[in-house]
């Protein structure tokens, strides 16, 4: 081997040890760059006549199509939200922290018409709920990781996908076929009368929030979830329903 020949191997062999040093250290930024979910939205409160709710959301501006990633208002710690007293629900506010925002017991229905409720579906689980629309190209293009972290953590994770049926944009069938092409559980899909947009005060859709297992308040994200942000919500809810189960 002459020289030459050995010189340009060495200054491949210097290059090639370049690259791998720079990817060791782009994989240490990306981690470091790990977005939180330390965050909690700002809560309007859950009126006692239903109906003013649903007339007030009528009224308010209709949801739109997200397409960049937003925090949640802040807040400045509890917002006096209180959970409608329900005898076939879990009593979440004794066992609450004092600074813990804790999610109204708002009513949902499934896909064949019959009413149920937050904390009745959540079933004492961390909750990932989704709210959404078939129409919505962002829903379109976040749905695919959320039915994948579904299908991984359905055991120990409860997944509400909740459906922005207004009756024009999305109707039932627009919402089955979109479930049929996603592969979504129906059994994890329900709709509302706009309650949860108004008690979160979001016109956005995607809009996603993550809760404890007792109710409290995580965070949330206004817009697309990707799906790091995804797996590192669902690591620290099922990671503090430990800790507060102990």
């Amino acid at each position: 081997m002459n020289r030459q020949t050995r010189n340009l191997m060495i200054a491949i062999i210097a290059f090639l040890l370049v690259i791998i040093l720079a990817a060791v250290l782009y994989e240490k930024l990306v981690d470091k760059a790990v977005p939180t979910v330390s965050y909690a939205p700002v809560l309007r409160d859950l009126p006692q006549n239903e109906s003013t709710v649903t007339a007030k959301a009528s009224v308010d501006e209709a949801p739109t199509a997200g397409t960049e990633e937003e925090e949640l208002p802040r807040s400045e710690g509890a917002m006096g939200v209180t959970t409608p007293v329900d005898e076939e629900s879990p009593d979440v506010t004794e066992e609450a922290e004092s600074d813990d925002i804790m999610m109204p017991n708002i009513p949902f229905f499934r896909l064949d018409g019959t009413e149920t409720d937050f904390y009745e579906v959540a079933g004492g689980k961390p909750v990932v709920l989704n709210y959404f629309a078939s129409w919505c190209p962002p829903c379109q293009a976040e749905m695919p990781d959320f039915v994948k972290a579904y299908n991984a953590h359905k055991d120990e994770v409860t997944f509400i996908f909740l459906d922005s049926l207004d009756g024009e944009r999305e109707s039932l069938a627009t919402l089955k076929t979109f479930i049929g092409k996603q592969k979504m559980d129906e059994d994890s899909v329900f709709y509302d009368e706009g309650i949860f947009a108004y008690i979160f005060q979001t016109t956005s859709l995607p809009t996603t929030v993550f809760f404890y297992a007792d109710g409290a308040i995580a965070g949330g994200q206004l817009g697309m979830v990707s799906a790091q942000l995804l797996d590192l919500a669902i690591e620290e809810i099922t990671g503090e329903a430990s800790r507060r189960n102990r």
